[in-house]
């Protein structure tokens, strides 16, 4: 195929993307490696529209988001590496460090695929809780956006799964370049598409949401709220006090909302308690009672035991000794 001109090119990887067989998907992944950074880019759309998840494809998108030299192709392939599923420890490692990269976009399509994945790595939810703190300022830009979805989608429980929505970056029966929408408006689309997710498995009711910038910060406001309450607490169990360091320095604490949210209870900041792990299993399993009311409690009573809820944040240095 390199002996085509470009234009030729590019039309072979939309022909193979239309109409998938043994040696276009070979086509395909060979595309990843094409002089024509359009081409790279089509056969990686290509990969995601034929669900190819082998580890040949998986391998070569983790090249191109390590090693191309074009930012517009690192993002397309983590982008390809959230939605074929395919979670690996070659595929976390490259997300992760993709969250590094000098592009605005491969960072937050990084985070976005982190999240699409549920990557439950407890040092890398610590780096991207770090990162959202660092952020927090610009809480309304696309890689704090994007932070806020993946932190969100990894601690949502996953329904069963849904055919799939995407519409494909371009039209296969063309193959103009003016087709391809711009990185921003494609990751608002995934963003808001993700977040309709996340709310209908919080809530088990499908809202319908418009209006991409203003929905996509406002869903993360609402599912940000543990990460919230760990920075403005403390990392500190509300009950005992007691956390401890992980290795790499990084303290470690849990969450628990007091009331469901499968049983209507609100995700804002007085339904949330920072636990250890110890009372966190109690408050799901033992005697539980509130006596001061499940809002922002002031104490709990367990197994008939009367405890204080202490909301005051305990001294502490919260990020990682580097």
């Amino acid at each position: 195929m390199p002996s085509l001109n470009p234009e030729r090119r590019r039309q072979a990887i939309l022909d193979a993307a239309r109409s998938p067989s043994d040696a276009t998907k070979q086509l395909l992944i060979r595309g990843l490696s094409d002089p024509d950074a359009i081409v790279r880019e089509w056969s990686i759309e290509g990969l995601i529209r034929n669900k190819m998840g082998s580890a040949e494809a998986v391998a070569s998108l983790v090249r191109s988001l390590c090693r191309d030299r074009r930012a517009d192709v690192r993002w397309y392939a983590a982008r390809a590496l959230g939605k074929l599923g395919v979670s690996e420890a070659a595929v976390h490692d490259a997300l992760r460090r993709a969250l590094d990269d000098g592009d605005l976009y491969v960072r937050s399509y990084a985070a976005w695929a982190i999240g699409q994945l549920r990557i439950h790595d407890e040092d890398l939810l610590g780096h991207l809780r770090e990162r959202l703190l660092d952020l927090r300022p610009s809480s309304t830009s696309l890689e704090a956006q994007s932070v806020g979805v993946a932190l969100a989608r990894i601690n949502t429980e996953p329904r069963e799964p849904e055919a799939d929505r995407q519409l494909p970056l371009f039209d296969p029966h063309q193959g103009t370049t003016e087709e391809l929408p711009s990185t921003k408006d494609q990751l608002l689309a995934d963003l808001r598409q993700t977040a309709e997710a996340i709310v209908e498995d919080r809530t088990g009711v499908r809202l319908n949401l418009r209006r991409h910038v203003q929905i996509a910060a406002r869903i993360i406001r609402d599912l940000r709220v543990k990460e919230r309450a760990a920075s403005h607490r403390g990392p500190h169990c509300q009950i005992c006090a007691y956390t401890f360091r992980k290795h790499g320095g990084l303290w470690y604490y849990e969450c628990h909302h007091i009331v469901p949210v499968s049983k209507g209870g609100p995700d804002s900041d007085g339904n949330v308690l920072v636990l250890c792990a110890n009372h966190h299993r109690q408050v799901h399993y033992a005697d539980v009672a509130w006596p001061s009311g499940v809002t922002r409690p002031t104490e709990v009573v367990i197994n008939g035991d009367r405890q204080p809820i202490m909301w005051k944040a305990q001294p502490f240095a919260y990020r990682a000794v580097r």
